[in-house]
């Protein structure tokens, strides 16, 4: 009866660890990746959830934004200076956006969320 119990609660363990690890995650690779792991994530929530990823999303865009004003200020005047034929401003340009794209690497929609949740209330500026 005993060996039965513990057998029980190591398959259960065991069960919740591989259901736990079967949701899609954000593949930030590069902008292609991105885009369709993001689309994956979105389609593996519910209806109701959606919302809020998008939610989450765009305001980890706009944290990003504040904290990085400068650079991308100074980048985008560059590039405009420079026709964007500069390859440092290029460079400094992808460098920032995939540091962005990072803050999502290898996370569920249900963890972008619940850090979202966690973070809401904060001003954006």
């Amino acid at each position: 009866m005993k060996r039965r119990y513990i057998i029980g609660i190591i398959l259960t363990v065991l069960f919740l660890f591989i259901a736990s690890g079967c949701a899609p995650k954000i593949d930030a690779t590069n902008n292609e990746t991105f885009k369709a792991s993001l689309e994956k994530v979105r389609q593996s929530l519910p209806e109701s959830e959606r919302t809020k990823l998008d939610d989450a999303i765009k305001y980890q865009a706009a944290m990003y934004a504040k904290d990085n004003v400068g650079t991308l200020i100074a980048v985008g005047a560059a590039a405009l200076l420079t026709n964007g034929n500069n390859d440092t401003v290029n460079d400094v340009a992808d460098i920032k956006a995939r540091e962005f794209l990072m803050m999502f690497d290898g996370k569920t929609g249900k963890e972008i969320i619940k850090e979202y949740e966690a973070q809401k209330d904060k001003p954006l500026f």
